[in-house]
């Protein structure tokens, strides 16, 4: 049986996709799997033990006459767009696939471009709106929103050991600086008054994306005994968290590898709640701090609240 997921979006609504793999393999245990994925989140999946290929999407017009041959050259028996809201990529790409059945959000009054039709559904985590569009293929719904499901690259646990090594760290806290956006990320001066306030007593590894390189080298200024890890790409980073003892991080894809290895995390959340339900953290332990009500990022997140809000988190994990 060959079956295909589409996900195109950011790397953490891939890595909550990841859940799904795995029951569709247990579902079908002969089938192939195949995710057709963007040049932004493919990496974090290609290690995964459940997905037998990879299609990466390019939106430039080569790239774009590569997936048309591609989709029409190929036929499955089971095509899944899990997103559960209207997309005109996502009916266009339908009309295009062939496949027996096709699983995705028809718009109403609309012509469907898909056979079983996904419902919303409200307050899901997104881990569990991929399973939502599933429900009638006999897959079931998890009551709870599963853990994502990721395997390390060999050459970065080679990378990420080379580096605890030479740094002579056999454990650590893993601090992250970057956000998906701006306005995701909190001020350095909030960061760096907040590690002065909590004094830590462990070694803390800063890591961050490439964009911040400069924001990374400002903090390491200010709190000298920070080792900074500097990553080659996400399986660096997957690795990284693995190894662990837990995270402080803003929200952004970082926060969900930690729930693939079941790491504690410390976490700054906006103040949307409809997203807040969706992509809150899946760790056993986890404690968040949200900015004011509404507010779209988390610059208002105050430094004396969010160190009030760790020590309760650090007695969390003193009792694990």
């Amino acid at each position: 049986m060959k079956i295909a997921l589409i996900q195109l979006g950011r790397i953490g609504d891939m890595i909550l996709l990841t859940p799904l793999f795995k029951a569709l393999k247990e579902r079908y245990p002969e089938s192939e799997i195949t995710v057709f994925a963007g040049p932004s989140n493919y990496s974090i999946i290609e290690n995964n033990i459940y997905v037998n290929s990879i299609f990466k999407i390019e939106k430039k017009p080569i790239g774009i006459l590569k997936t048309l041959f591609y989709l029409l050259k190929n036929k499955y028996d089971l095509w899944i767009d899990p997103k559960d809201h209207f997309s005109n990529e996502s009916r266009i790409i339908a009309k295009i696939v062939r496949a027996n059945t096709k699983i995705g959000f028809n718009e109403k009054n609309k012509k469907k471009a898909f056979d079983i039709s996904i419902e919303q559904k409200d307050n899901l985590h997104h881990s569990q709106i991929a399973f939502n569009s599933v429900r009638e293929i006999g897959i079931v719904f998890p009551t709870t929103p599963p853990k994502p499901i990721l395997n390390t690259n060999p050459n970065s646990d080679d990378y990420v050991n080379k580096f605890l090594r030479s740094n002579h760290l056999d454990d650590f806290v893993l601090f992250n600086i970057s956000g998906s956006k701006e306005l995701k990320m909190w001020h350095n001066d909030s960061w760096i008054e907040f590690f002065y306030q909590i004094n830590l007593n462990k070694n803390i590894v800063l890591c961050y994306a490439p964009s911040e390189e400069e924001k990374a080298k400002y903090i390491k200024q200010q709190l000298k005994d920070f080792f900074v890890f500097k990553s080659r790409n996400i399986s660096d980073i997957v690795s990284l968290v693995k190894k662990c003892d837990y995270l402080i991080s803003p929200d952004t894809a970082i926060i969900h590898i930690a729930a693939a290895f079941n790491k504690p995390v410390f976490a700054l959340y906006s103040g949307l709640d409809n997203f807040y339900q969706k992509f809150h953290p899946l760790s056993d332990i986890f404690l968040t701090i949200r900015a004011e009500n509404e507010d779209a990022g988390i610059k208002s997140i105050k430094t004396k609240d969010c160190v009030e809000k760790f020590f309760e988190f650090h007695k969390l994990i003193s009792l694990k």
